[in-house]
């Protein structure tokens, strides 16, 4: 019988604004989303005579209302440290600016994350680049479509507060020392460029942001600034720097609860996008733009809102059909690519 992953914790926090305790010197909390996926997950690590966060949610009167609240209910009524994003998407490192304005406390990061961050609060002041819609026109998009993704864009850029003005960077390889724990720093690509995990050896605790999750696989695209990009590939081969880690670690999730199994995490993730591979190649019979194809692929996704992320996801496994050589690829008159499968 396959292993499964084991969920010793079966509730999260009881609501915003409560921190739960996970270990000694571990503390839980979860920050709202305002999206399909409805909540963010947040860490407290001791951190000598205070606490570092990890990961701090969007920015929103909403959730720095939340901030405030779990700011004044510090265990021991000890101070923040410092802050800590595992990677440069908007729920992770929206509310970042302001706590660190608030707390003045240092920010660490990966730096290519909060170079990321930084632009795409840049763009969100901007309309929709030419290069954005050129990539979406070229996937099967047509001027409607243009015009909801981009609603789509600046909905999601206004939980982006401007990102601290000031790093101290975060690398591969880095052991982080915070309080009493030392913590491996492992840098991942795929679902982000420098996505950081943190693992502690010494306690068996993984803090895994959104490289790793449970019961849902995390978003793995190709956007427009790097349209030939294989983030899909980069994801797969990122596993395999967790194998070493034993199996009976505890894992933080980025999103949902803790659990046991990495291993039997990391083999549900594989098979998850072998088969939708698969299911791809199969849609291919009939070629088809990368729009088209998602519609199919990722139908709950395309009916509920969430096209732009859809597309994205499709032509992350798109790329690797290609390269593959299971599928290829050829621009039709309208300047459009169109996709087709290549087997049998």
């Amino acid at each position: 019988m396959a292993q499964q992953e084991i969920y010793p914790i079966v509730d999260g926090p009881v609501s915003a604004g409560i921190w739960s305790r996970i270990v000694d010197g571990v503390y839980w909390a979860r920050i709202p989303l305002p999206f399909r996926l409805d909540h963010v997950n947040v860490w407290l690590l001791e951190d000598g005579e205070g606490w570092a966060i990890v990961d701090c949610g969007i920015d929103s009167a909403e959730v720095r209302a939340i901030w405030a609240q779990l700011l004044a209910s510090l265990p021991g009524e000890r101070p923040i440290t410092r802050i800590i994003v595992t990677h440069g998407h908007t729920d992770h490192i929206g509310c970042a600016g302001h706590l660190v304005s608030t707390l003045g406390v240092p920010f660490h990061a990966p730096l290519i994350e909060w170079l990321s961050a930084r632009l795409r609060h840049a763009a969100s002041l901007t309309t929709l680049p030419d290069a954005t819609a050129s990539f979406l026109l070229r996937h099967g998009c047509d001027e409607t479509m243009l015009q909801a993704f981009d609603d789509e864009r600046l909905r999601v850029s206004q939980y982006l507060g401007a990102p601290p003005a000031e790093l101290r960077r975060i690398s591969n390889g880095d052991r982080l020392q915070v309080g009493g724990r030392s913590w491996a720093v492992i840098v991942a690509g795929g679902h982000a460029d420098e996505h950081v995990s943190l693992y502690c050896e010494a306690d068996g605790l993984l803090l895994a942001g959104d490289q790793i999750l449970p019961r849902i696989s995390p978003v793995v695209a190709v956007f427009a600034h790097e349209p030939d990009a294989s983030p899909l590939g980069k994801y797969l081969i990122s596993l395999d720097q967790f194998l070493s880690i034993p199996e009976g670690v505890l894992v933080l999730p980025g999103h949902g609860l803790p659990f046991r199994g990495l291993h039997a995490r990391i083999a549900a993730l594989r098979q998850h996008h072998v088969d939708r591979l698969d299911q791809l190649e199969t849609v291919l019979a009939e070629p088809k733009t990368a729009f088209e194809a998602g519609s199919i692929l990722f139908s709950r996704a395309f009916e509920g809102g969430h096209r732009r992320l859809a597309l994205g996801e499709t032509l992350a496994h798109l790329h690797v059909l290609v390269q593959q050589g299971r599928a290829s690829v050829r621009t039709d008159q309208q300047g459009r690519q169109i996709f087709y499968r290549t087997g049998g």
